[in-house]
């Protein structure tokens, strides 16, 4: 029986994902497009890390 969910990349590896979403996309310039953009730009990225 699993009682715990374990992320399947190591720590390494997570510090970087959250790096190139803070620093290398900048979110926080993209106010003005949609989500819908946004998802279009990124989700490649994203679902790749799933």
């Amino acid at each position: 029986m699993i009682l715990k969910h374990q992320p399947a990349v190591g720590k390494t590896v997570l510090k970087a994902m959250r790096k190139q979403v803070k620093i290398k996309w900048k979110l926080h310039l993209h106010s003005e497009t949609s989500l819908i953009g946004l998802a279009e730009k990124y989700n490649a990225v994203a679902r790749g890390w799933i």
